[in-house]
């Protein structure tokens, strides 16, 4: 049987120096990658979305107004993502400067972070409502 004093211990002491950077480095990649792949499936899915919209109106030789909503929300989800990459360079920059300057606080976070997530939040939800206006044009036209 296994010593779960012991295990309990050391899950419950503090992070050494050298663990605590490589968490950190560790989790910011994650981060990063995590980030960048969000941004390039939201670019794709949306352009995909106002060029299936525009296509199938083209075809159609329609364009009701889901249709018309579907190709607007695609289009601020893509706008919100292009804006979110600015906001977040901005946000590194500040953070990195917080590094020089040694300011703890402002390395967690700041206004620009949570820009970011808005605009994040944003583009993701209006990528998944302007699908939503496109199952509804090609169910309301078929």
């Amino acid at each position: 049987m296994a010593d779960t004093s012991s295990d309990e211990a050391q899950v419950l002491s503090p992070l050494t120096d050298e663990e605590q950077r490589g968490l950190r480095k560790q989790f910011g990649d994650a981060y990063v990658k995590a980030q960048e792949t969000f941004d390039s499936s939201v670019r794709a899915l949306a352009a995909g979305g106002v060029g299936v919209t525009v296509t199938l109106a083209t075809a159609l030789e329609d364009f009701p107004s889901a249709g018309v909503i579907a190709v607007l929300l695609f289009l601020l989800s893509l706008a919100s993502n292009f804006v979110s990459f600015a906001t977040a360079q901005r946000d590194v920059r500040l953070r990195i400067q917080a590094v020089w300057a040694r300011d703890r606080r402002a390395v967690f976070g700041n206004a620009w972070a949570t820009a970011t997530l808005i605009l994040n939040t944003t583009a993701g939800a209006t990528l998944i409502a302007g699908g939503g206006f496109l199952a509804y044009f090609v169910a309301s036209t078929v």
